[in-house]
């Protein structure tokens, strides 16, 4: 996670939740702004 585009896309596999998060699909992203770290999730259930 460096250089110019300093970063992490983790996909959420579909339908791998269990129990409240069943059915559950998405991405999380890691950005990194100015040596600090940010944590987008996109999900649907």
């Amino acid at each position: 996670m460096g250089g110019a585009h300093a970063g992490l896309r983790i996909v959420i596999a579909p339908d791998s939740g269990a129990g409240e998060l069943a059915g559950i699909a998405g991405t999380l992203a890691i950005r990194v702004e100015d040596g600090k770290h940010y944590y987008d999730l996109d999900y649907t259930l």
